[in-house]
């Protein structure tokens, strides 16, 4: 009859029970690295390659948001032309209005000052300069390597 003890055991049951709380953990901080990851391509595609800054305002706007509950993360704008820069689509004919005078003012032709207390715009047709979307496929694989590198490690900490 052969015998055998197995030592450590104990040790490594409750290793073992804690992978999913580190695993958890380490998704969490994965994904909220992700979510910023993207975050910041949004912005860089913003300052240059897709559209040409003039106020800054758009870029200036874009937010993560993770919500760990739900292991959810996103990344957007809440300014009201970025999702017409986004997806394109047609601006609808509109009144344009002063918002802090009487009147609009503007050079006309031959710099001439004009002025009215309205105007009618047209439609626009706006065509599609995305940059939040192509932010995510361009940080594709370092969002892989992240999650990949959170949950080995979360595997790894529990063997020790």
């Amino acid at each position: 009859m052969l015998t055998f003890r197995i030592t450590g055991a104990d040790k490594l049951l409750r290793a073992l029970a804690d992978v999913p709380k580190k695993t958890r953990s380490n998704t969490e901080r994965a994904l909220t690295k992700a979510a910023h990851l993207v975050e910041k391509q949004a912005k860089q595609n913003i300052s240059g390659p897709v559209l040409k800054v003039q106020s800054g305002t758009l870029r200036s706007s874009i937010r993560t948001k993770v919500d760990k509950a739900k292991l959810e993360a996103r990344v957007g704008t809440n300014v009201v032309y970025g999702p017409i820069h986004e997806f394109g689509g047609t601006i609808p004919p509109h009144i344009v209005k002063p918002r802090h005078a009487k009147v609009l003012r503007w050079l006309g032709p031959g710099g001439i000052a004009m002025f009215a207390k309205s105007v009618q715009m047209p439609a626009v047709k706006m065509p599609r300069r995305a940059w939040l979307g192509p932010a995510f496929k361009q940080s594709a694989a370092k969002i892989k390597d992240i999650f990949r590198k959170a949950i080995s490690g979360a595997i790894g900490d529990a063997s020790k």
